[in-house]
């Protein structure tokens, strides 16, 4: 139960939107801050004359980019409604320093700070800066209901003109950190180290290959050592570069040497040795050797001086290039060129052990080297490229319109405006709307991404939370690559294990699990972690040793960066006074401590886009003499439970203790935990410390370093409403997870607010499961749930319910079993480009499209529509009637009809063909797509109409427990023909019998128990929480078969029961119990299709495609087969001819060929077609083919193959 209340803390604390609005709030408070100091400042020449001595030179140069409100203005649903964007506007700071030169001399410079509106931008909903956020958190429910929000809206998506986006967070490898993997045989690669190093902030990017490669030298193969970097085409020697690294300095062979192997490993130093012998043979073994060798291969090259020059400034580059694109992430100053040379020494050393059997690979699908691009990442680098492009686009127009920024500031401050909102606004809108993610250069591929954005899918509450909480890799779907897509070991804990999708994305799109958080980085705690580091000090001697001093020892990386060394007796107390920093919260509880013993590597990483997950904290006590577990226990305690409740963050107060209660573990540290699973498992374990103590020693206890908060919160949001998971097999959880998304139920409570373009399904009578998880309320599926508590029997009774199909009671569906309403909402816009035609009233218009109008659709329209142009709110519409009436001008004045006639045409909204229903709402809104335009500039306004349909279940649609048994409705049965048991039950659905064995969702018939004993003792909450400890020393199995049998039934459900037809007594029993049953989207009144005649594809001649067209059936292969195999040739050729493209053509009998646009109707006469080929001895006739055979004969007949036909006539 304390563990439960703990649990209960961190839900409390943390929201499920919470990975994409921390980073996202991130991305506000410091990123844009960031890119606006690290811009180039702008430079212009203003001057009144051209090559006046009189000028002015301006420095602009922004210091920070920060909101200008507190919070967004409107209510979120104002936006939606009026298909506007969602945005909050922003303001920027700039120094500006003017140069001014009159006649030639220099006036004192002046330097003045501005502060200027600048531009809006969207922002995410129930972030720092969300209009809902105005109030305190125990006041959040009523605020949002009060603003026509929903109570239960986590929030982590944008509005985006209307619609809801939400960004698919991104799996990209981390970077600064090198990657040990095979090399490629087929380029004689034996080992190849990679890596990626980066500085986002300052968009530094540099992409490293260091390969293991065999040459020949004197006749033999050799390993040397080559390097692939930016800068040369070709590889070059890597100990040249670490050469030309020295830059002047004098050095030795051993001191290179020593670069690789500081321990002086002679296995590593004779591998190495072969690649410095290999340059000393080649004249390349000083600074200057090595540089001038390297210049000759280094492809950024000057063009435009003198020889002389020439070299000069190609070294100078070179310089310059090795300075900030080689290795960023560890200096981008001259004198990062030792911190350079030894990082390179490093990894030449790793790819030297990797060959000789010295060290592993890495694991590339290690979750641990992977980082996640949430919210305020993806939007860092959209919003740096469009600054970038705003900085050289504004840096321009000062210069072409000369602007005096002394004198013109109001012209200079709308300047900056319009262009801030034409190069970021409007771009990052765009790319919102499209999920066109562009960060690059245009021509640049690299830099392109797609499907970065995604409309938010409301088919259900827990749909919306699921894509919120998802991650997808940048791998196609087509790849064929096995390792990215199977569950992997370090995932455990961070992805759910049952929620992905089937088919081609099977494990590249994944889901959070419940208890995973996604850090973000902050640069204040940085600073503290490295000043924490260079003072920590043992014996009066600084404990970290600085790289220019020492290579010796155990290496200390932070994120990517090799600090120095610790000395190896040393470590264990460096590495504990780290963790107690960290526990005492002097550094941020995010960050990770790892120490790998076997590479002698500590890694300490705070960077964003990592996952941690809470794990509390246990403390060992080891026997000194035997070194076994003497004892065992938490650092947390029933009694700091109770006092986290005084806390106003009950979950701060913990996890920020500094007792270590609770630790945030990422992959890489809990590879170097001990983690003990649950609370049954840590109780066996002290129980056999007591054992110990009594030297008996037939099983040693395990000094557990932690345990899981419980093993139930590796789930994630969706499969955590599955009910006893852990009794199913996989493969159904799977399923699950996928149709739990589309169950109909209540996906907002403002439902009757919004006006959502994609139909939407509520159910009538949504009922809580009677058998619940008890993490299910934090997915607030108690207060919103999908579905209904059905009395399920499972018998074979009729053969209705064959492969998968249920027969349903009438009678319950009479009584509004898993009724729902289906709404479609419809909308019309008005515009305003037309004002162009000089006539004031010549606009388009909402209103009935009868008067002044050509081409009317309706003329009975005015019977039925308001004045307004609306439908009446409640009154029906069926087939062919008009829903929104809208006219609009006709813009070719010859086509009007007369001065006073007809100056508009009917474009009104009609209602689909299948659509029935009534006008459940209506709402007319003013729109401003523009974020630039002031709120009285918009003349733009739409109109929405929502129609209500009613659905009641009927054969065909489709239904699923939580347990993957989907199945559509067979048959529907009256009352009196259901079988019914002893004591009158009749059941609502009833499932075949097979469905059970093969799929083995032992879960589904516990639930079934379960529910049918909590129904008889009156309990609503009936656990279903998987990997539970047994009740009362029993299984779940066995305790609720016994408590059902307690309560005077057969333990396992089985009932006997009576025809409904015969009233005879069956002769099987039927195992009968409530289930808890979802009824999903995929409803028969959707998949409706038939035709009769219609529209032709003009290509094929063929009938178009899709059941929106009205389009034909598609005859395919095995249905081809089919015919043939029954013998039915003349159904076949009416299928495929007849009813399709069948036409007749002029064929000519003598030489086979379709005799090219031959009038049928000439044939008879005088003046009849002409076979090119056969010319007066040809004979013709009139054949019928397909037209794509026809279509066919012309395409081959253009590669020069001429198909020629057998013709016989009668």
């Amino acid at each position: 139960q304390d563990i439960w209340e703990v649990i209960h803390y961190m839900f409390s604390s943390q929201n499920l939107a919470l990975p994409q609005t921390s980073s996202f709030d991130d991305f506000i408070d410091n990123s844009l801050k960031q890119i606006a100091t690290e811009q180039q400042p702008i430079t212009f020449e203003f001057s009144k004359k051209a090559n006046s001595l009189n000028f002015k030179l301006y420095t602009i140069k922004f210091t920070s980019i920060e909101p200008s409100e507190l919070k967004a203005k409107n209510r979120p649903n104002d936006y939606r409604l009026q298909n506007q964007t969602y945005a909050l506007n922003f303001k920027v700071k700039m120094e500006i320093k003017c140069s001014e030169m009159a006649e030639g001399e220099p006036l004192p410079e002046n330097i003045f700070n501005v502060e200027a509106p600048f531009c809006p931008l969207p922002i995410l909903l129930n972030s720092k800066y969300c209009y809902m956020k105005q109030v305190n958190t125990s006041e959040l429910k009523m605020h949002r209901i009060r603003q026509d929000e929903c109570p239960f809206d986590e929030g982590g998506y944008f509005i985006i003109n209307g619609s809801e986006k939400t960004l698919i967070a991104t799996e990209v490898n981390r970077s600064n950190r090198m990657t040990v993997l095979p090399g490629d045989p087929d380029k004689k690669e034996l080992v190849s180290a990679k890596l990626v190093s980066s500085v986002p902030e300052r968009a530094l990017y540099c992409k490293i290959d260091l390969k293991l490669v065999q040459m020949e030298v004197d006749g033999q193969f050799q390993p040397i050592l080559m390097l692939k970097m930016p800068g040369f085409d070709t590889p070059v020697h890597c100990l040249q570069v670490m050469m030309a690294l020295y830059e002047g300095e004098e050095f030795t062979d051993q001191q290179i040497l020593s670069l690789i192997s500081p321990e002086n490993d002679p296995d590593i130093i004779n591998i190495a040795k072969i690649s410095y012998q290999y340059l000393k043979d080649n004249q390349m073994e000083s600074t200057s050797q090595a540089l001038n060798n390297l210049m000759s291969q280094f492809t950024i090259i000057i063009k435009q001086a003198s020889t002389d020059q020439k070299s000069t400034d190609q070294l100078q580059r070179m310089y310059n290039h090795f300075s900030t694109r080689f290795m960023p992430h560890v200096g981008t100053s001259d004198a990062a060129n030792m911190a350079k040379r030894v990082f390179l020494g490093y990894m030449c050393k790793s790819v030297i052990q990797c060959y000789l059997g010295k060290r592993g690979y890495d694991d590339r699908d290690h979750w641990g080297s992977k980082r996640l691009q949430l919210t305020g990442s993806l939007m860092h680098d959209l919003f740096r490229r469009c600054f970038n492009d705003f900085c050289g686009n504004f840096s321009k127009l000062l210069y072409k319109k000369q602007i005096d920024i002394i004198f013109e500031h109001d012209k200079f401050r709308k300047l900056l405006r319009e262009t801030a909102n034409l190069q970021i606004t409007k771009q990052i809108v765009s790319s919102l709307a499209t999920g066109n993610w562009r960060t690059g250069k245009a021509d640049q591929a690299a830099g392109q991404k797609t499907g970065v954005s995604q409309n938010l899918v409301r088919l259900s509450y827990a749909a919306a939370i699921s894509q919120i909480r998802r991650t997808t890799s940048g791998i196609e779907e087509s790849s064929k690559a096995i390792g990215p897509r199977i569950l992997h070991g370090t995932q455990f804990g961070y992805l759910c294990p049952a929620e992905t999708p089937e088919g081609g994305k099977v494990g590249l799109v994944k889901n959070f699990s419940l208890q995973c958080k996604c850090t973000v980085r902050s640069q204040a705690n940085d600073n503290r972690i490295l000043d924490e580091l260079r003072s920590f000090q043992m014996n009066g001697q600084a404990c970290l040793i600085e790289l220019q001093h020492q290579l010796k020892g155990i290496k200390i990386f932070m994120n990517g960066q090799w600090l120095g060394v610790v000395n190896e007796e040393n470590i264990d107390y460096f590495i504990q006074h780290l963790k107690e920093l960290r526990a005492a919260d002097k550094i941020s509880n995010e960050t990770s401590i790892s120490f790998n013993q076997e590479m002698k590597e500590v890694l300490i990483a705070s960077d964003s886009g990592r996952v941690i997950r809470p794990l509390f904290k246990l403390k060992s006590i080891i026997d000194d003499e035997t070194k076994i577990l003497k004892d065992i226990k938490f650092n947390i305690t029933p009694e700091l439970i109770r006092e986290a409740q005084n806390h106003k963050d009950k979950w701060g107060f913990l996890v920020n203790h500094p007792e270590q209660l609770i630790e945030y573990l990422d992959p890489y540290e809990e590879e170097q935990s001990l983690i003990c699973t649950d609370l049954q498992q840590f109780n066996t374990n002290k129980n056999l410390c007591s054992l110990t103590q009594e030297r008996n020693y037939q099983k040693i206890p395990v000094a557990y370093t932690h345990m899981e908060l419980h093993p139930s919160l590796i789930l994630s949001a969706i499969s955590a409403l599955i009910p006893f998971p852990d009794h199913n097999q996989a493969p159904r959880n799977l399923f699950q997870a996928s149709m739990g998304k589309q169950a109909v139920g209540i996906y907002a409570l403002n439902f009757d607010k919004r006006f959502d373009t994609q139909g939407i399904n509520v159910l009538h009578y949504p009922q809580r499961p009677l058998v619940q998880t008890k993490t299910m309320k934090y997915v607030k599926f108690t207060d919103l749930p999908a579905g209904e508590n059905l009395i399920v029997a499972i018998a074979i009774y009729t053969g209705f319910n064959q492969e998968d199909s249920l027969i349903m009671s009438h009678a319950a569906v009479d009584r509004g079993l898993m009724r729902c309403y289906y709404y479609q909402s419809h909308e019309a816009e008005v515009e305003i480009e037309y004002t162009a035609l000089h006539q004031k009233d010549l606009i388009q218009k909402i209103c009935r499209p009868v008067d002044n109008v050509q081409n009317v659709i309706d003329r009975k329209c005015s019977e039925y529509l308001e004045a307004d142009g609306m439908r009446k709110i409640g009154s029906p519409v069926k087939q062919g009637n008009i829903i929104i009436g809208k006219k609009e001008p006709i813009k070719d004045s010859q086509e009007r009809i007369g001065a006073m006639g007809n100056m508009y045409t009917d474009a009104s909204i009609l209602i689909k063909n299948d659509e029935i229903g009534y006008i459940d709402s209506a709402v007319i809104a003013a729109t401003k797509k523009d974020l630039s335009l002031e709120e009285s500039a918009s003349l733009e306004y739409s109109a929405k109409v929502k129609v209500r349909a009613n659905r009641p279940p009927q054969i065909g649609d489709k239904f699923s427990s939580r347990h993957g048994q989907k199945g559509t409705v067979g048959m529907l049965y009256r009352h009196e023909d259901l079988p019914y048991t002893f004591i009158g039950v009749t059941p609502d659905i009833i499932v075949n019998p097979h469905a059970i064995p093969s799929r083995m969702t032992i879960g589904q018939l516990l639930e079934g128990v379960g529910s049918k004993m909590g129904a008889v003792l009156g309990k609503s909450e009936i656990d279903g929480t998987p990997f539970e400890p047994p009740l009362e020393g029993l299984s779940h199995e066995d305790y609720l078969t016994s408590q059902l049998f307690k309560c005077g039934f057969q333990r396992n459900g089985y009932e006997a029961a009576f025809c409904g037809f015969t009233g005879q007594l069956l002769n099987y029993r039927v195992f009968i119990g409530p289930t808890f049953y979802q009824r999903l989207k995929h409803m028969v009144l959707d998949k409706v299709s038939a035709r009769s005649t219609g529209t032709y594809t003009t290509m094929t001649h063929q009938p178009v495609e899709g059941r929106q067209k009205y389009g034909g059936m598609r005859i395919g292969e095995m249905e081809r087969d089919t015919f043939i195999a029954h013998g039915a040739a003349a159904v076949l050729r009416d299928r495929l001819m007849f009813s399709s493209d069948g036409c007749d053509f002029v064929a000519c009998v003598t030489c086979g060929m379709i005799v090219w646009h031959a009038d049928q109707k000439l044939l008879s006469t005088e003046r009849r077609p002409r076979c090119q080929v056969c010319g007066d001895l040809a004979e013709f006739s009139i054949i019928t083919v397909p037209f794509v055979f026809k279509l066919l004969v012309q395409e081959v007949m253009a590669m020069g193959i001429g198909i020629k036909m057998n013709i016989k006539t009668e």
